[in-house]
């Protein structure tokens, strides 16, 4: 199977005739474009006619939830697109708590401290090493922004506890992780593999999501475009199988994390590989090199701060 190169710019993959996720025709509704990265985050890649009614309104329920929640202020001061036509307000209202009495302070767009709570993953998917997902989760959530004056911005609202980041469905983000993947690879591949983690976009199944994504196990391509978002389509090999995975980097020039989906295997339309495949027995750069250095307390880093949380 030849891969294609990472994400560099924007385009539009031919039509597959039918829905991705639930392989029907359309109907009468017939089929619509699928952002693969939603047109929300400014996302450049489209799938013409790759969707159904009945999917999109599935799909566009909990992105809209995750780009409102997780990214909103993110977007905002990036001055990525909105919708309907709406504009960036000039101002924001933060909430600080000051003896126990919660108030919203106003700051103005280049002021605001905007950070939201990412999950930090150092495992690699755990199907890779044929384990279920156990009950007792565990997440590393990052406070994380792309600010480099972050703490500046902070302290600049005075005394207090202020809320920046809002909370949102942990599990739910990564359905939208896997979807972004998804669309990546049936685009790039014409549906020509195996796919496994169609039902978690359809349906809300949980952790269970969990089986299937996991850490940067890749590490950026030499070739990366350098672009606000990444994405890299990989073949790993694991106990006989060739799996089809997708480096998902949202923000990559922002230093975000990455993540590494497995959206299914090769099968016989599949095209043998033209390069060698990953053989992934350690967790990848940014797991393996920054997860550490971020969390030791002699390398303190002014755009993170770690805790740790059971996925309930």
């Amino acid at each position: 199977m030849k891969l294609p190169r990472p994400h560099t710019s924007a385009r539009t993959f031919d039509p597959p005739e039918r829905c991705i996720y639930c392989g029907k025709p359309g109907g009468e509704e017939g089929l619509r474009d699928e952002h693969i990265i939603p047109d929300g985050l400014g996302g450049r890649l489209v799938y013409a006619k790759a969707s159904c009614h009945a999917c999109e309104k599935i799909t566009s329920a909990f992105e809209g939830r995750i780009i409102s929640q997780a990214y909103g202020d993110t977007r905002a001061i990036l001055g990525l697109r909105r919708g309907n036509g709406r504009k960036w307000p000039d101002e924001f209202n933060v909430q600080v708590t000051r003896e126990a009495e919660k108030i919203d302070v106003a700051v103005k767009g280049d002021e605001l401290p905007a950070a939201v709570w990412l999950t930090c993953l150092n495992h690699r998917p755990l199907i890779l090493d044929n384990k279920p997902v156990s009950g007792n989760v565990k997440v590393d959530l990052a406070l994380w922004s792309p600010l480099k004056d972050y703490q500046d911005r902070l302290a600049a609202l005075g005394p207090g506890t202020v809320s920046v980041a809002k909370r949102y469905r942990f599990d739910e983000f990564f359905r939208f992780i896997n979807r972004i993947a998804f669309a990546y690879a049936h685009a790039s591949l014409r549906g020509k593999f195996s796919p496994l983690t169609v039902e978690y976009i359809l349906r809300d199944r949980g952790k269970w999501i969990t089986r299937y994504i996991g850490g940067d196990i890749i590490g950026r391509p030499d070739d990366a475009s350098h672009d606000i978002h990444e994405l890299y389509l990989a073949q790993i090999k694991a106990h006989g199988l060739t799996y089809v995975a997708v480096r998902v980097h949202l923000f990559a020039l922002n230093d975000f994390p990455a993540y590494v989906v497995i959206v299914g295997t090769e099968n016989a339309e599949t095209e043998q590989p033209t390069g060698a495949a990953h053989d992934v027995k350690d967790p990848g750069s940014w797991t393996k090199v920054n997860f550490e250095r971020f969390r030791a307390e002699t390398v303190p880093h002014p755009r993170v701060r770690f805790r740790r949380v059971p996925d309930e």
